[in-house]
């Protein structure tokens, strides 16, 4: 029984560090450029708390990921490298309270027949913020 729970646990650990190649979701992530045989030029962008080193590490895997070679068989030449704000759109959902709904029998007294429900709601707001992003502009081939 503790193998099993030891196994589980590993496993779940073991995924939770896994930083998988995100492609771009219109603010993180990575796009394909230009794309030929053997070479590919990669836009880069992610958070700016994230370092240099961190993003190239990141980037190279996303090479490795479109060239089908391994990491460590991908030469990755930075063309650019930038810093920058972009306004973002923030989604977010904002409880209203609860709701009552059904209907109720009136003059029963003692609520005996009443079919009243309540259930919470929520509103979805959307708000703007300034997020600090870095780019790296590569271009990558296979060896």
């Amino acid at each position: 029984m503790k193998r099993i729970f030891f196994l589980l646990l590993s496993v779940g650990v073991l995924s939770g560090c896994q930083t998988a190649v995100r492609p771009y979701d219109g603010v993180l992530g990575y796009k394909v450029t230009a794309k030929a045989e053997g070479q590919v030029s990669i836009s880069y962008i992610d958070e700016d708390r994230r370092s240099w080193a961190d993003i190239k590490k990141r980037v190279s895997e996303a090479c490795a990921y479109e060239l089908k070679n391994p990491a460590d068989h991908v030469n990755v030449v930075v063309l650019a490298q930038e810093q920058f704000s972009q306004q973002v759109d923030m989604a977010f959902s904002m409880p209203m309270g609860p709701i009552a709904s059904g209907d109720q029998k009136s003059g029963s007294g003692s609520g005996l027949g009443s079919s009243m429900m309540t259930s919470s709601a929520n509103e979805m707001q959307s708000v703007l913020k300034d997020m600090k992003l870095k780019r790296l502009l590569v271009q990558c081939t296979g060896s």
